[in-house]
């Protein structure tokens, strides 16, 4: 796989949007809301899919 040189402050904004997006899906979890759960596990795998491609990066 190649190296990607990766600017800070976009790694930073994405990680942490990623992390946002992660607390408000484990709050659907804990609410039992579906409508939220859909919504951001969709936002979730667009993030980690996003990363993987474009920097070769896994989010867990």
């Amino acid at each position: 796989m190649d190296k990607y040189n990766v600017h800070p402050d976009e790694l930073y904004a994405l990680v942490k949007e990623y992390n946002r997006k992660c607390f408000l899906l484990r709050q659907g979890y804990k609410k039992n809301s579906t409508i939220l759960i859909e919504h951001y596990k969709r936002e979730v795998s667009r993030i980690k899919n996003l990363c993987y491609k474009k920097y070769g990066i896994v989010l867990d």
